[in-house]
């Protein structure tokens, strides 16, 4: 592979990344390193957030409209889309957190 960085070219062999990744092999793993720091519940309160924000916006504006349709619409397409991306990633979370979504 071959990466080009402000007109110098650098080369990473296979025997240059082999070297790294037996080096990192002594490190610490990530959840002895980090620890408790690797919390999703900054993440969630702020899908939350953003999502109740968008909710109340959507609430505002629709309440003329005599079709239940738009309003579904658009939780869809912005509200429930939000909550849902890349769920798979932090589906691990607590009770209370996965409550709160």
């Amino acid at each position: 592979m071959l990466f080009i960085f402000y007109k110098r070219m650098f080369a990473l062999t296979r025997a240059f990344l082999d070297q790294i990744r037996s080096e990192c092999e002594g490190a610490y793993s990530y959840s002895e390193y980090f620890g408790s720091l690797l919390s999703f519940n900054s993440h969630i309160n702020s899908i939350v957030s953003q999502s109740m924000r968008a909710l109340g916006i959507m609430a505002r504006l629709t309440k003329p409209f005599n079709s239940h349709h738009c309003p579904l619409r658009l939780y869809s397409t912005h509200v429930r889309s939000k909550l849902e991306f890349a769920s798979v990633v932090w589906n691990n979370i607590s009770s209370s957190a996965s409550e709160s979504i």
